[in-house]
C-alpha cells in the first residue's frame, strides 16, 4: 500500500494486487484500488483495472531501427555507454533520428 497525506485531515491510498502475469505474451494485469480518506472516513473509492504490456530490450532495439532510427545504444543506469548487467534498475535507450 502506498499512501499520500493530501492536507492535515486527507489521506490518499492505493493498494494493488498482484500482477496476473502472461509471459507468452508478455502482459500482465493488476488491480489498482485508490481511496480518499477525509478524517479517518472513506470518502471515495476507485477501482481499475492496469494492464501493461513489456518490451524486451532486443525488440525496442529492432523497433527503433525499423523506425528508420540509426546509432542506436542501451545503457544501464542512465549511464551512457556503461554496458547492461541485471543489476542495473534502468536501461537507457539513445538512437539518432532519421535527417
Amino acid at each position: 500500500m502506498r499512501r499520500w497525506q493530501h492536507s492535515e485531515r486527507e489521506l490518499l491510498t492505493l493498494t494493488g494486487s498482484p500482477p496476473e502475469i502472461d509471459y507468452v505474451h508478455q502482459t500482465s494485469l493488476s488491480i489498482l484500488r485508490y481511496e480518499h480518506w477525509k478524517d479517518g472516513a472513506l470518502v471515495a473509492t476507485e477501482i481499475d483495472l492496469f494492464h501493461l504490456r513489456w518490451w524486451g530490450i532486443n525488440e525496442l532495439t529492432l523497433a527503433l531501427k525499423d523506425a528508420g532510427f540509426h546509432n542506436v545504444s542501451v545503457s544501464g543506469d542512465y549511464r551512457t555507454g556503461k554496458p547492461l548487467t541485471n543489476e542495473d534498475l534502468v536501461f537507457s535507450f539513445e538512437a539518432q533520428r532519421p535527417l
